[in-house]
């Protein structure tokens, strides 16, 4: 983090003294990059949780199935279910 951080500020300094205008358009465009990210970020969160969700409920019928497997091999009724 702190290798990508000074590397921004350093080409950030190097643009100011290549071309300002340039520089200037781009400290223009960091507060639009950084809400997009933000949005970006919390509806991929959202997303996670939704699916997280999901797959808490699959897992709970898949332990369910699991056990009645096991109480049916438990008291030998294989053949009969």
């Amino acid at each position: 983090m702190v290798s990508s951080v000074s590397a921004f500020f350093l080409g950030l300094t190097a643009s100011f003294f290549m071309g300002y205008e340039l520089a200037l358009i781009m400290l223009a465009a960091i507060p639009v990059l950084g809400i997009a990210v933000t949005v970006f970020f919390s509806l991929l969160q959202a997303g996670v949780l939704e699916i997280m969700k999901g797959y808490a409920q699959s897992a709970g019928y898949a332990e369910q199935a699991l056990h009645a497997i096991k109480v049916v091999q438990t008291y030998g009724n294989e053949e009969l279910e």
